[in-house]
């Protein structure tokens, strides 16, 4: 990632207002510097959103995405195979086809690999309780504080699997996006809370 300032934005007719709204993609030319900010010289929407700009719901996931990309992406170079991630992901939730109640926890998954340390699906009749600090499952939940319960742990190898976790009561899908967050922050020094929480968790109750 790298930071840019672009001009005109706050001037009350400025067409790039609504450009540089923080889910939108866009296409960019930039100045890049290396000592300061980098400047944009143009800018234009990359792809029109049909449901992420007008449904309340909607909305709140995807800024869901941006806020967890924010928080734990640090690499400044170009990243192709991340970028494409990214658009895929707000594409596929601006089609409308997914459901909405489990795309956090679903891309929360998918991004942990392109940042290099996606959980281990060991699970087993044996491996049944999901350990968040090692990211793999155990044969037992008395090793420490960040072992899931045997429910919780068979649901995230549900969505390790891409499976169906429909049945997942609204209490359980927190307590999952939770230990999905916790996840995060136990191995990626310095991540912070997410400030959407709260509203993703009012929309999606």
């Amino acid at each position: 990632m790298i930071s840019c300032i672009v001009g005109g934005v706050r001037k009350a007719r400025s067409k790039q207002a609504n450009v540089f709204h923080p889910v939108n993609i866009i296409d960019l030319v930039i100045y890049e510097s290396e000592e300061k900010l980098s400047r944009i010289k143009e800018s234009g929407l990359a792809a029109q959103y049909h449901k992420i700009n007008f449904d309340v719901a909607v909305s709140a996931v995807a800024m869901f995405i941006i806020d967890l990309s924010r928080n734990a992406i640090r690499e400044s170079e170009s990243n192709p195979s991340m970028y494409a991630f990214l658009r895929s992901s707000l594409l596929l939730l601006d089609s409308g086809s997914q459901n909405l109640r489990f795309f956090p926890h679903r891309f929360a998954l998918q991004l942990t690999a392109l940042l290099g340390f996606e959980p281990m699906d060991n699970y087993s009749d044996v491996n049944r309780y999901f350990d968040v600090l090692e990211g793999d499952f155990k044969d037992n939940d008395v090793r420490h504080q960040h072992i899931l319960d045997e429910s919780l742990s068979y649901s995230m190898h549900l969505l390790l699997q891409d499976g169906n976790v429909e049945n997942m009561t609204k209490t359980d899908r927190a307590e999952l996006l939770d230990a999905l967050l916790d996840f995060y922050k136990l191995h990626l020094e310095g991540f912070r809370e997410l400030k959407c929480l709260p509203v993703l968790r009012s929309v999606l109750s």
